[in-house]
């Protein structure tokens, strides 16, 4: 199996392709423009050579030249002109990147670089493959669909099951949308089985996705056999996902083995880490609030079920798997 820093290798010897080919196109590009306007070719030099000699001043103390910005403004609003003149866009030569952001490196900012999201997005999508804890089923918001709900009123709750998975959906849907700066850090979706409570979660996996950031989902039972793992061989390194990711999925919470001085130890420091770091974590479970408590103790659910942090969504209704068949 490979390490994370095995992924993040192969996904920056993957960006430093990715460089070489946006100069071939940037080349081709340039190439092109001069075919048909040689002038383009002259002009570009030009402001090559102006840039080059204010470098050369800069190195030996001499003084630059102050009106580079009105030279240089002057040479590209022609070269666009002629671009425009010869049937290219204006941009035509404007550098090519597949992410503004970090031009293609996998890292922003100056002096002190960070992860640029596209590259943490896909070296958490590649190392939750690898450990089998990402669902690539195409459970999505758009996929989702109410009508295979029942309208009639669900007994004690005034509203048909429709209804109710409406203002659920709703709210997921908002939750993904305004990731990271969410209303609560966290989610609960608890209820009986078959409510849709999976599907609503990978829908927001997707759409938390697409919008750059990192996110893994896992099974409970997953998850606990990772901690049993790493408690058996005194390594966490395997754990480090799950503290890191900006989105914590955990489907099923109590359908996995009790493990003494494991379960709810682990799932306690799991969940208090992530809050003290201000990640978002959303937990599923077929579990009651007054369940959830007796299983896994009140110093637990402090952190699963305290209202200012976390949004909790009550699942109701008749199981649609069986109205399926």
């Amino acid at each position: 199996m490979k390490s994370k820093n095995d992924i993040l290798r192969e996904l920056l010897s993957d960006y430093q392709r990715r460089q070489e080919a946006d100069r071939q196109e940037d080349e081709i590009r340039l190439q092109n423009a001069i075919g048909k306007c040689p002038e383009i070719g002259i002009l570009q030099e030009r402001k090559r050579d102006i840039i080059m000699d204010n470098v050369r001043r800069a190195t030996f103390g001499e003084k630059t030249d102050e009106s580079i910005t009105e030279k240089m403004a002057a040479l590209i609003a022609r070269v666009k002109e002629l671009l425009k003149t010869n049937g290219f866009p204006e941009d035509y030569l404007q550098p090519v990147y597949e992410c503004d952001k970090c031009r293609d490196t996998g890292y922003i900012g100056d002096g002190i670089q960070e992860m640029c999201q596209c590259l943490k997005k896909r070296l958490y999508e590649d190392y939750g493959r690898e450990m089998g804890l990402c669902e690539r089923q195409k459970q999505t918001f758009q996929t989702f669909s109410l009508s295979v709900f029942p309208q009639e009123v669900i007994p004690d709750a005034g509203v048909s099951q429709r209804a109710l998975m409406q203002v659920i959906k709703k709210r997921c849907e908002k939750f993904a949308d305004d990731f990271p700066e969410t209303q609560t850090d966290n989610l609960l979706l608890y209820g009986a089985s078959g409510l849709g409570k999976t599907f609503l979660m990978h829908a927001i996996a997707h759409r938390v996705i697409e919008r750059g950031y990192s996110v893994l989902i896992i099974s409970a039972y997953r998850m606990f056999e990772l901690m049993r793992r790493a408690h058996r061989d005194g390594d966490d390194a395997g754990l480090q996902p799950l503290f890191d990711a900006e989105l914590l999925l955990i489907d099923d919470l109590g359908t996995e083995p009790m493990m003494e001085n494991i379960t709810v130890i682990q799932l306690f420091n799991l969940l208090n880490e992530r809050a003290v770091r201000r990640l978002h974590t959303a937990v599923c479970t077929n579990l009651t609030p007054k369940e959830l408590q007796e299983r896994y103790t009140e110093r637990v659910t402090s952190r699963l079920l305290d209202r200012q942090s976390t949004m909790q969504l009550y699942f109701a209704g008749r199981d649609i798997r069986l109205s399926e068949r």
